[in-house]
């Protein structure tokens, strides 16, 4: 059950995991894609072994974002049952703002309107937080 604050940003974290492992792996693209020669004066050879090495690491890297994309899946489907049971309509809204949109405090109590501070909403949510 989701009980905790640390829990509940697992799904932000992962989705920031993502977004690193896809930026990786554009660069590792781009490394393997290039077409320097170097001026040696000795037969270029050493860019197969190169090639070979980031296609591999692309590979690693591809499968590690499979694995990411799948325990978020998971998370994401497991926060919004947990969303669900929260009896507050307010505090769903919060839960939904906060840890699957990954909203910050001041944009989720401009989001809600009416008398609602970042402090307020950020407190409200501590709160409800450890009652659960």
């Amino acid at each position: 059950s989701v009980t905790e604050s640390k829990e509940l940003s697992r799904y932000h974290w992962l989705k920031k995991e993502i977004e690193d492992i896809e930026n990786r792996i554009l660069r590792l693209t781009g490394r393997a894609t290039q077409t320097t020669q170097t001026m040696t004066g000795m037969p270029f050879g050493g860019g197969t072994t190169d090639k070979t090495a980031i296609a591999a690491e692309i590979a690693d890297a591809k499968a590690e974002l499979d694995d990411r994309r799948y325990k978020v899946e998971q998370e994401y489907v497991r926060l919004q049952k947990f969303i669900s049971s929260v009896d507050d309509p307010r505090m769903r809204l919060i839960i939904q703002y906060r840890c699957i949109d990954g909203r910050s405090w001041q944009n989720i109590a401009m989001k809600l309107g009416a008398y609602n501070s970042a402090g307020s909403v950020k407190k409200a949510y501590y709160r409800f937080i450890k009652t659960v």
